[in-house]
């Protein structure tokens, strides 16, 4: 994070480059499948992070984009959509691991997961929700789509698999606005 974040001249808003979203893709991708990446948003003062494997990062409608999936009923959901934005924030190292399994098994709703897995928050280049401390690669991203998505569409694979009767997954891409 320090080597991202060590020329601050760099990250004002007149000096923005095009978003570098592909740099480091390869390695960024393989993380978030493999060992999870930590999905935070805020709404107000709350903040608010989940643990996620399933993402695409991509170019769509002219932008380069960030994809994930949310179950209905979670927590992050709900400020999702208040939000309108979110970051995702990869850790490239182990030491990560026992943070992003807590994250992965407590809800928002009842525990603050900031305080609990004893996690730093970064202040993000564009949005306000902030970044977590301590991870190689994050994604700052302002919602350009959210939609519900139900068992008609998916195919019977993954229904099977993935679908929950009644709990439903949100499918959020955001525009990655800084990385």
């Amino acid at each position: 994070m320090d080597q991202q974040l060590k020329n601050m001249e760099d990250h004002k808003q007149e000096n923005q480059k095009p978003v570098a979203f592909l740099e480091q893709i390869e390695l960024a991708t393989d993380w978030l499948h493999r060992r999870g990446a930590f999905l935070t948003t805020k709404v107000g003062e709350e903040i608010n992070t989940m643990t996620i494997a399933w993402g695409s990062i991509g170019f769509l409608f002219g932008k380069p984009t960030l994809t994930v999936m949310v179950r209905k009923s979670r927590h992050t959901t709900q400020l999702l959509q208040a939000s309108q934005e979110f970051t995702v924030s990869i850790p490239f190292s182990e030491d990560m691991g026992e943070k992003l399994f807590a994250c992965g098994m407590q809800s928002g709703r009842t525990v603050d997961k900031i305080s609990a897995c004893q996690l730093t928050l970064v202040e993000a280049q564009v949005i306000t929700t902030p970044v977590i401390g301590n991870c190689e690669r994050y994604y700052e991203c302002k919602l350009i789509v959210a939609q519900e998505i139900t068992a008609p569409v998916l195919s019977a694979e993954v229904k099977q698999e993935h679908v929950i009767e009644g709990d439903p997954y949100y499918c959020y891409m955001g525009e990655i606005v800084h990385c």
